[in-house]
């Protein structure tokens, strides 16, 4: 079999980013789907979708830590390692992504074992099918942030008596 040689000089690299360690380079691509993503080239020219993917390769190949720790304080956000709505081992974040008509929260799922999440629904199809969490475990996943603002945009009323015990009607 034929090894796929990579082309950097197929896209326009930036190199001039002083959050990046010396050689490495960036570049950012709107999206069809209407985000913004990330690129990043290694010096020996093998290339990584997003900054955890260099920090992970740059971890891997035994970079200068001064250099990992240079990749790592440029990163938009701290992981939060103590939320109570996901599993033990479990990590939260939340990005601002950019989309062609502004800017959107993106909520990031990170497991034990380093794999990443974008969004709640993938995070909890993993937890759900892996078979290595509780019920409880799947259950908080899936209930949390459900009474977090107004996703519906209605006002509703639970002290309404013509409807059953524990029903709301829209105001």
């Amino acid at each position: 079999t034929e090894v796929k040689k990579l082309t950097p000089d197929k896209y326009v690299w930036k190199q001039d980013d002083k959050t990046l360690p010396p050689g490495w380079k960036h570049r950012s691509v709107m999206c069809s789907n209407g985000l913004e993503r990330h690129f990043f080239l290694a010096p020996d020219g093998s290339s990584y979708s997003g900054r955890k993917q260099a920090l992970d390769y740059m971890k891997k190949m035994n970079s200068k830590p001064e250099d990992i720790k240079k990749m790592e304080r440029s990163m938009n956000s701290q992981w939060i390692d103590d939320d109570p709505n996901v599993p033990p081992g479990w990590k939260t974040r939340t990005t601002d992504m950019k989309t062609k008509t502004g800017v959107i929260a993106m909520q990031w799922y990170l497991s034990p074992e380093g794999k990443m999440f974008r969004g709640k629904k993938s995070a909890l199809e993993f937890i759900t099918n892996c078979g290595k969490y509780t019920k409880e475990d799947i259950r908080k996943l899936r209930c949390s942030g459900d009474n977090v603002g107004n996703k519906t945009g209605y006002d509703w009323d639970s002290t309404d008596s013509s409807v059953p015990e524990g029903w709301k009607t829209k105001i």
